[in-house]
């Protein structure tokens, strides 16, 4: 069975939908995917993203294979360029190279460096607001997170907030991971509502039962007196209502 997969990238403004099958490497899904975004493979970083753009893991190592991630159908997979003045950029500006190769007029390049509505004034001024912005959202990310930081505690009782759901937990982990950059806060689950057992791509941060864990970003975590949540009390309920 083939796997969905929605592609967007941190360059290109491009959202579009893929097949791919499992079986394949992260680094052979990388050689696909620089067909479509243009970025060379060793300028890739693969991450996999909620709807809220939130990374939710890293596909590497490169040799690892897709059916091990355990990716559900239409995840989305941005790709990183980390190298985007040499890869798409590079692409463009060689494009741009050779539409200039084909015979036209051509004002003096004083004139033309002292116009303010050229193309090359356009693409320096919005590649510069792209960058600038991307600078300003993640500091604003990390300032949340630094300041949500200040109250988490491990053992303490939460409520974290993801997709529209809320769900209750106690915090196990805080700190820096291997899969990501910046803080995470992981969290055992009252519920099997997580992703995982405290372990990420084989490395064991906390320990809980199989689905019960959950890594998020600081400012998803409500710290509080939420008691836990007793699934017995829900089937008591549902009797209440059916008498």
């Amino acid at each position: 069975m083939s796997l969905r997969l929605t592609i967007s990238h941190s360059v290109l403004s491009i959202t579009t939908e893929k097949s791919y099958s499992p079986d394949l490497t992260v680094r052979e899904l990388k050689q696909k995917l620089e067909m479509i975004v243009g970025t060379p493979p060793d300028s890739m970083i693969l991450q996999v993203r909620d709807a809220e753009g939130e990374v939710l893991l890293t596909l590497q190592p490169d040799n690892k294979k897709l059916s091990e991630f355990h990716l559900d159908q239409r995840s989305r997979v941005h790709v990183v360029d980390t190298n985007p003045e040499g890869g798409v950029l590079s692409q463009i500006s060689a494009f741009d190279q050779g539409l200039m190769n084909v015979p036209k007029y051509e004002i003096p390049a004083e004139a033309y460096k002292k116009r303010d509505d050229t193309f090359a004034k356009w693409k320096e001024k919005n590649l510069k607001e792209h960058f600038q912005k991307k600078e300003d959202e993640k500091k604003g990310k990390e300032y949340a997170w630094e300041d949500a930081l200040k109250d988490i505690k491990v053992e303490a009782r939460c409520e974290i907030e993801g997709k529209g759901l809320k769900h209750r937990g106690t915090v196990k982990y805080v700190g820096l991971t291997e899969f990501a950059a910046g803080p995470w806060v992981g969290v055992e689950l009252d519920e099997p509502y997580g992703m995982n057992d405290g372990s990420v791509q084989g490395k064991t941060y906390f320990e809980c039962q199989n689905k019960y864990g959950k890594f998020v970003r600081p400012d998803a975590v409500t710290i509080g007196d939420f008691p836990a949540v007793d699934e017995l009390d829900d089937l008591e309920s549902d009797e209440d209502e059916e008498l």
